[in-house]
């Protein structure tokens, strides 16, 4: 995969430098690293750069960005994995595909813009839910930002229990983590600013825990998955 203009003709000397990224899955786990290239002058080919001394940054980042496989999603008895043509880069919305963990029955979801699914034990005593980070657009901020959906998953698809929300601010990305009293609940990563002063360009985050209430979400008060959220979401080499 290319990560941008890696072949290409123009004089001046940055962009004789080049980066390729290997990654290789072994032990069920992602890992990346940097391979430098220099493309000589008067060229539009890159060769390796054999001393490769501006990759050392990029290799430092990549090492600690290692990746573990997950297992397929499973939700209420039904397990979920993409559907839709096979072997096919994804690029736009995806669909699910639905198959039933024990006896007979599958369905495929219509197409949604997913960035990630999980399953969510999010009250006591009920089914477990499936909670998407799905990228929608919004008059609220005016930005095509991450937004969690909550849906049921039933024999006939996926059912819609809460149609995406922004939650308290600018939201970055949430996950599903375990409560403490056994509940899961979402662990949001949000960006600084607020919805009355919108600064997209805003750099700074904060974590924020929120519980399911049925519809919707509420905030949440639990320190230990507190501490498990500001893990998840601690910056690289900090």
């Amino acid at each position: 995969y290319s990560l941008g203009n890696h072949v290409f003709d123009q004089k001046y000397p940055d962009t004789k430098r080049g980066l390729l990224a290997e990654c290789r899955i072994h032990h069920a786990t992602l890992t990346c690293r940097a391979l430098a290239t220099r493309t000589p002058s008067g060229s539009a080919f890159p060769q390796w750069d054999e001393t490769g001394l501006h990759t050392r940054a990029e290799e430092g980042v990549l090492a600690r960005c290692a990746v573990p496989a997950h297992a397929t999603v499973q939700v209420d008895g039904w397990q979920l994995r993409p559907g839709g043509e096979k072997n096919r880069l994804v690029t736009g919305p995806l669909a699910l595909l639905g198959k039933a963990v024990a006896g007979v029955g599958t369905w495929q979801s219509t197409p949604r813009p997913f960035l990630s699914v999980a399953s969510g034990q999010l009250a006591a005593g009920e089914p477990p839910l499936l909670v998407a980070m799905q990228r929608h657009f919004s008059t609220l901020d005016g930005e095509n930002a991450p937004r969690p959906y909550v849906y049921q998953v039933t024999r006939q698809g996926l059912v819609a229990r809460w149609r995406g929300s922004s939650l308290a601010w600018p939201l970055l990305d949430a996950q599903v983590i375990p409560g403490s009293d056994g509940v899961d609940v979402l662990c949001a990563l949000h960006r600084a600013d607020s919805f009355l002063q919108l600064d997209p360009s805003q750099q700074a985050t904060r974590t924020a825990l929120y519980r399911w209430k049925g519809f919707g979400f509420e905030a949440a008060s639990d320190a230990a998955a507190a501490a498990i959220c500001q893990k998840l979401y601690k910056p690289v080499g900090g």
